[in-house]
Parts: C-alpha cells; sequence; structure tokens
C-alpha cells in the first residue's frame, strides 16, 4: 500500500514499508471490556442495580407492565424537574436498567442472554459488588451480525423494525434524562441513576455502531443525540482531566468514545486545574493550566537542573533573514554522550512561485511544555539534548531521507537533520520587532513548505511503538496540542503532520488511511480472527473529529480552489481554541489566509478584528453566525468580537450553492454569490432567502412559536439556548421595529436549521434590505412530527405571520 496525503499530495512516505498497518493488525491483548481497545483499566465501574431479570416480553410495552409511566419524561415547556414517579432514584435506576440494558440487549440479539454473561462480582473495601461487565458484548455482536447477514430478506426486515422501535425508545428515555439531569440543579442520592443512565447509553453507543454497518438503508444518524452524560464528566474532572478539554470531548464525540480516550489517560492530569473549573464556570473560555506568562522562561528537563541556555548566533539569524533566507537549525552532539552539544545554523530559500516541498522539518510545541523563550533565541542544554535525541531516533527513517542533515560535522559527532522551531528562529529582541514582524508574515511558507511538520507534546510523546492507531487519534483529538491556536495552521498546511513517540514516528495521513470501513472480505485490513467492528468504528469517529479540529483534507485544498471554504474551516477549528496572546488571533487568520499581516499588526489589539475584516479578499457567511459578543464598530456589528473558544462557529451550516430565481421554476437554477464587505462600511452584504415579519404583538411571545409565511409555509421559531443572546425580553420591547428572519439555508428545514433574527430598517439605492444583526435563531419547517403533547398546546397558543422573501440582497450590520 502507498500512502498519500489526505490532500492529495504525494506522501513523503510513499513507497516506504508499511510497518504501522502490521503492527495495527497484531492480536489484540486481552482485554475486560469492550471499550478498552489498548489493554488499560477500566476507569469507571459501573453497578447492577436491577433486582429482577428482564421477563422477555415485547420491549415498548415493558413500563406498563412494570406500572412505571414515562409520559412524565416527556418533551415540555416548563422548568419541571425529573419525576420519579413517587419512587426512589435507585428504583428508578433499577428499572430502566432491566429495561434499557438487558431488555434492549435481548431484544436487539434476539436470544436470551444470562444475566451472568453480563455481570461479575469485584472485592472492595466494604465487601462484594455485582457490576456490570461488558467483556463479552463484542462477541455478542460479532454472533448477532453474521446471523442477520444470513437471514432472509423478509426475515431481516422483520428484525429491523423492532430493532429500530426498541433502540429509538432506548435512545429517547435516555437522552431525555441524562439531559435533565445534566442541566438541572443538582439531584440528592442520583448517584445509581447516573450510572445505570451512562452504562445504557455506552449499550447504546455499541448496538448504533453495528446496526449502522448491517442495516445500512436505515438512517440511525437521529439516534445520535447530545452526549449529556454527568457521571463520565464527572469522574474525568475527579481524575484530574481540565474542564475544557472535558468539554471539547463531549460536543465531538459520542460518549463511547469519549470513555475511550478516558481510559488512555493524560499527562496533562498532573496540572493544577482546579483554576480552570473556576474560571469554566464563571467565563468559560480557556484552560487557565496551559496559559504561559509571557514573561515566563524556558524550563528544564527535570526540576534540579540548572544547566546554561544554548543558543544560535543572534547576528547569523539576523543575517540570514536580511537576505531572505529562512533560518533552519541542526544540533550536533558527541557520540560518547557527553554533555558536547553545538546549534548549527543555515539557511533556506524558498521558491517564489507555487509551492514546493523543503529539505527541513518545523516543530509545532505548546510553549507551556517549556520550549518557549520570550527573552532570547535559547533553550536550557539539557531541552536541546532531548530534541537533539528525538531527532537522531528518526535515522533510518524516512524522515532521514526527505529532510538535509548538514555537512559540517565533527569527529565523533552526530548531527541532526534541519529543522526549524520558532523558539530559536524567530528574533525576540525589541530592537529586532521589524524582523520579527517579517518572520511571522512567512508562518505560513514556513509550514507549507518543510518536509513535514513534527508535533511534540507530552501525552503524544506516551505513545509506545506499538501504539494502535485507535489510540494515535484518540491522544492526539485530546491532547494540550489540539487546543492552542497556532497549532491549527501548523498542522493543516503540512506536508505531512508527524508524532514522534517512544523509538518511533507516526505519521498521520499513513494512520487514517488503515482505518477503513469495515468489511468482511478477508483482506489486509480485516483479518477475521483480528477485527473489532467496536474498535473500528469508534476510531472512524475520532478520526472524524480529528479531522474538524486538527488537520482538515480540505482546508488545505481549499487554500488555492476555495479561500472562503478554507476560511471557515478554520473559524470552525478555532472555537475551540485559545492563546496566551491577546491579538493573536487575527495575525493567524490573515497568515493562514496567505495575507501580509504588517497592516494588522500596526494595530492595538482591540482593533486587529475591524483591520482584518477589512483587508480579507474574500468572507464566508458563517461568520454571522458565529457565537459571542460582537464589535461595536458600525459597519462591523455583524461579526464576533473573537472566533476563539467558548466562541465562535460552533454549527456546522451548509450554505446553498445553487438557488432557483424562478419559484415556480426549481429547475433553473443559478449559483449563490458570494458575499462581501459594502463599500461604504454598512455592513456584510450577503445572499440569503428570508420571511419579513408583521407587527408583532405587544405580549410577550415564548420563545418557541410557528411562524405562517405568505406562501402557506410555516415554520417553528426557537430562540432559546442558541448563542449568546441578549433576554428575549429585552429584545422584544423594541415591537415597534420591523423585523426579519433570515435562513441560512431554507432547503434544510426539514431539520433544525440556523437563523438570524434582523431588524429591518431600511433600503439601499439598489434594493437591498439594510438590517441590523439581533439575535441567533433555531428553526425548522412544520410537520406533524413537532405538533405533539405540552409542546402542540404552546405552539398553537403562539402564531407570528409574515411575507416569505425569495433570495436577495440583505446588507447585515
Amino acid at each position: 500500500r502507498q500512502s498519500r496525503a489526505l490532500s492529495g499530495r504525494p506522501s513523503p512516505l510513499a513507497g516506504k514499508p508499511n510497518n504501522f498497518l502490521q503492527r495495527a493488525l497484531d492480536t489484540r491483548a486481552d482485554r475486560m471490556e469492550h471499550l478498552l481497545f489498548t489493554g488499560a483499566p477500566a476507569p469507571i465501574v459501573l453497578s447492577c442495580v436491577c433486582s429482577d431479570s428482564w421477563d422477555g416480553g415485547e420491549f415498548l410495552s415493558y413500563p406498563q407492565r412494570q406500572a412505571w409511566d414515562t409520559s412524565v419524561w416527556a418533551w415540555s415547556e416548563d422548568d419541571a424537574r425529573l419525576d420519579a414517579g413517587g419512587r426512589n432514584f435507585n428504583e428508578l435506576a433499577a428499572f430502566l436498567q432491566a429495561w434499557l440494558f438487558f431488555g434492549l440487549l435481548e431484544t436487539v440479539l434476539g436470544v436470551k442472554v444470562a444475566r451472568g454473561e453480563f455481570t461479575r462480582q469485584t472485592d472492595e473495601e466494604d465487601g462484594r459488588r455485582l457490576v456490570i461487565t461488558t467483556a463479552r458484548l463484542n462477541g455478542y455482536l460479532e454472533d448477532w451480525r453474521l446471523h442477520m447477514v444470513a437471514l432472509p430478506e423478509e426475515e431481516k426486515l422483520q428484525r429491523e423494525d423492532i430493532i429500530y422501535d426498541a433502540l429509538s425508545e432506548a435512545c429517547l428515555i435516555n437522552r431525555r434524562l441524562s439531559r435533565k439531569i445534566y442541566f438541572d440543579d443538582p439531584y440528592q442520592d442520583s448517584d445509581l441513576l447516573q450510572e445505570t443512565l451512562l452504562c445504557q447509553s455506552l449499550l447504546d453507543c455499541a448496538i448504533k455502531r453495528i446496526v449502522t454497518q448491517v442495516l445500512p438503508a436505515v438512517d440511525w444518524t437521529w439516534l445520535e443525540g447530545p452526549n449529556d452524560q454527568l457521571l463520565l464528566e464527572k469522574r474525568m474532572r475527579t481524575a484530574g482531566w481540565c474542564p475544557f478539554t472535558i468539554r471539547f470531548l463531549r460536543l465531538h464525540l459520542q460518549p463511547d468514545a469519549m470513555a475511550f480516550i478516558f481510559s488512555l489517560g493524560t499527562l496533562r492530569a498532573r496540572q493544577d486545574h482546579g483554576p480552570c473549573q473556576k474560571r469554566y464556570e464563571d467565563v468559560g473560555d480557556h484552560c487557565v493550566a496551559d496559559q504561559v506568562d509571557t514573561q515566563a522562561l524556558p524550563r528544564h528537563v527535570t526540576a534540579d537542573c540548572d544547566c546554561p541556555l544554548l543558543s544560535p548566533q543572534t547576528d547569523e539569524i539576523v543575517e540570514l533573514l536580511q537576505a531572505g533566507f529562512v533560518p533552519t537549525i541542526a544540533i550536533s552532539m558527541a557520540e560518547d554522550d557527553s554533555e558536547q552539544i553545538e546549534i548549527l545554523l543555515s539557511g533556506e530559500g524558498f521558491d517564489k512561485g507555487g509551492r514546493e516541498m523543503c529539505r527541513y522539518l518545523a516543530i509545532s510545541h505548546v510553549w507551556k511544555d517549556g520550549l518557549g523563550n520570550p527573552d532570547a533565541n535559547a533553550l536550557p542544554r539539557c531541552q536541546v539534548k532531548r530534541i537533539g535525541e528525538l531527532l537522531l531516533e528518526l535515522e533510518d527513517s524516512w524522515l532521514d531521507e526527505i529532510a538535509t542533515i548538514v555537512e559540517y560535522k565533527k569527529p565523533g559527532h552526530r548531527v541532526t537533520v534541519n529543522f526549524w522551531m520558532d523558539t530559536f528562529c524567530i528574533p525576540v529582541q525589541s530592537r529586532l520587532q521589524e524582523l520579527r514582524n517579517g518572520c511571522i508574515g512567512q508562518m505560513r511558507k514556513i509550514y507549507q513548505s518543510a518536509a513535514a511538520v513534527l508535533v511534540l507534546d507530552p501525552d503524544l510523546q506516551q505513545l509506545s511503538s506499538n501504539a494502535k492507531p485507535i489510540e494515535v487519534v484518540g491522544r492526539l483529538l485530546s491532547c494540550s496540542w489540539r487546543s492552542r491556536l497556532w497549532t491549527y495552521q501548523e498542522g493543516t498546511l503540512a506536508w505531512d503532520l508527524c508524532i514522534p513517540a517512544q523509538g518511533i514516528v507516526f505519521n498521520l495521513s499513513e494512520i487514517l488511511e488503515i482505518i477503513p470501513e469495515f468489511s468482511d472480505e478477508e483482506d489486509e485490513i480485516s483479518d477475521q480472527n483480528k477485527r473489532d467492528i467496536l474498535e473500528f468504528s469508534i476510531a472512524r469517529s475520532i478520526v472524524a473529529g480529528c479531522r474538524r479540529a486538527v488537520r482538515d483534507p480540505v482546508a488545505s485544498v481549499s487554500l488555492q480552489d476555495d479561500a472562503g471554504d478554507a476560511l471557515r474551516i478554520m473559524l470552525r477549528a478555532m472555537a475551540h481554541r485559545t492563546t496566551s496572546r491577546e491579538g493573536d488571533e487575527t495575525i493567524c487568520i490573515a497568515t493562514f489566509m496567505d495575507m501580509d499581516p504588517a497592516s494588522i499588526l500596526a494595530e492595538q489589539p482591540q482593533d486587529r478584528m475591524v483591520r482584518l475584516l477589512q483587508i480579507l479578499p474574500i468572507f464566508s457567511k458563517a461568520i454571522l453566525f458565529a457565537h459571542g459578543p460582537r464589535l461595536e464598530a458600525p459597519g462591523f456589528r455583524w461579526a464576533p468580537q473573537t472566533f476563539l473558544s467558548p466562541h465562535g462557529l460552533h454549527n456546522e451550516i451548509h450554505f446553498p450553492v445553487t438557488y432557483a430565481p424562478d419559484p415556480s421554476d426549481l429547475k433553473t437554477r443559478l449559483s449563490v454569490p458570494s458575499p462581501y464587505l459594502h463599500p461604504e462600511s454598512l455592513g456584510l452584504v450577503a445572499f440569503f432567502s428570508g420571511v419579513k415579519l408583521d407587527p408583532l404583538p405587544s405580549k410577550l411571545i415564548p420563545e418557541h412559536f410557528i411562524l405562517m409565511a405568505s406562501d402557506e409555509k410555516a415554520f417553528v421559531v426557537d430562540i432559546s439556548e442558541i448563542g449568546e443572546n441578549p433576554p428575549w425580553g429585552e429584545v422584544y420591547k423594541e415591537t415597534s421595529a420591523v423585523w426579519a428572519i433570515v435562513f441560512a439555508n431554507e432547503e434544510r428545514l426539514s431539520r433544525t436549521a440556523d437563523a438570524l433574527l434582523v431588524e429591518w430598517y431600511g433600503e439601499t439605492a439598489e434594493g437591498h434590505a439594510l438590517c441590523r444583526r439581533k439575535y441567533e435563531l433555531a428553526v425548522q419547517a412544520l410537520n406533524d412530527s413537532i405538533l405533539e403533547g405540552t409542546r402542540n398546546e404552546i405552539l398553537q397558543q403562539n402564531r407570528c405571520s409574515g411575507s416569505h422573501i425569495p433570495f436577495q440582497w440583505w446588507v447585515i450590520d
């Protein structure tokens, strides 16, 4: 197999022996539970609390047989607390476990399952405890899969209906109860209930993953609801995980993938995340433990070390930069393991036309890990030695063949490949600020031209040489390196992203290639005795998270073909990233978009976002839907003050590419024109459809109402818990204003989609609507499934009307 980078560019690995593939196929070590793919101990033990066995009856009617009323958990407008039907939470936990764990398991498998197959005794300080075990789950699911594949089509469809109904009900009940417990005030004595809900949620995830493969004709995606498992989050915090990392994983992964990553552990748990918890509750923006004080000095490898700093000659760096070269570094080390270490300096020139791979490596790291220096281009000798030893381990690897080794070499010394690292290669002295700014302006070219980018992160360096693909991507998605601002472009622009670990270098494009679709064929991936359908499925979901948050191949390609799409992808990734330096955000965006950041650097940090928007060559409409406080400058109030965590673009918004100018002729379509900044700075000019509202009633309408449009279209509008809007009552006071709702994509309103409430205050000479952005909304086309129960009553009592507006230009400030 020849590896290729995700963007379609030839990978430096092409033609190299694929040893990693063979490691991925090695027989798994014995493990206790179905998610412990790496052999790690289970971080959470879940109690078996149901005293009665599953009665073997029809799944959906089990609550009636046990005298439980599940209708009290249905959606309601009020904030009623969880109703256990007059019983305590332990009784509720026992009922749910019998029904939604053991009952669901037997209903899906279609066979009787002995309770002892999924329980075991544990010895604890206060005695023995009966707990749930899923060690045999994979075997049961694999037997079921093979059985389903062999069934006649008619019988398979019958089983499909039964499974769909049971799994849908189980997911819905779990989602409602988990969300109640997660967002309501703490419930006393609910620990066992939380354990039961997590246990059942993990089973739901396993079944969903396998039925998706076996019954692909059914749309199972709607069952993947929010990850609101409070117990999992609490246990991770107790184990020392940062609350911001937990939130990121919760938003991007289903509970089983998040639980797997929890089992891997993290060195960051040794940090003090107490201040992070307080900031999470008060502000909710970033990890305090990873923030760098601008005066922070580099750290030694060990606390008791006081070795001197080593650095290249500053005047030589200046000469290279003034001559138009990019400085690169090599480390010369004595073979006798003495402390004779020397930093060698050389220069790299770029081809001005097009993109070309240069023969050096670029190192990407987090300053908090002790490899940065705000005062000098120097690091402690122990850190230089550690980097040198790491690079020397790459000898005889593919990196050794694509990067240059400095010709100068003392007898008895070994020399590393050339590499670029900001700490050594970007001047920090104030007198050299102009050269420093020039280096910052070249950041895109530096990382884009490097033969490979090496990621240095303590958690990633814990990977052993026989680590499985799922562990590599799991650690990559959860490590601190993933959460920093500048590392986005460093990873995305690279020819290849490489992870040096213990005696080996993992290559991201190679790893992503060997996490394929599950197959029954006896090929090199799906070996009959070594495959694991759940492992591959969870690995794919983690890979999807990596593509969104770490390295999206579309972004790299789009920089040449569709810069607006590349900008949108970057801004989405930034919503889960932070930086220690105020003002770096706009510089990073500019360099990623291949813009000269000089005019941005000339502004004060608080003025840089406006300047960036003024010089952006292309825009994404997604900026209008970004969460967070807005800019105050007239003409730019449509844009957020920051795209960084916890604000920015959290939702994947699919805007229409074409539209029908004549509503009566839907086959004739034109391309939707791109947005642009109004030449007189009146706002962003964008092409949308929407509804212009009739005057609103003076009485405050609730946050859920029906909107009836003039062309018999009807929508449900939800204005609660969307972004960071001002209180609805404050906005509603302006009932004399003319309001309109702008749809992000009206053709996708069969499901909930993004929209904006704007104040329509006039028109331009060209007839474009002049509006002020007021509120983020969620809108869905009205259908029968929405009009149920108490929600139907509330919606029917609150209706607004308006005139449907086909696609037109809107000037939004």
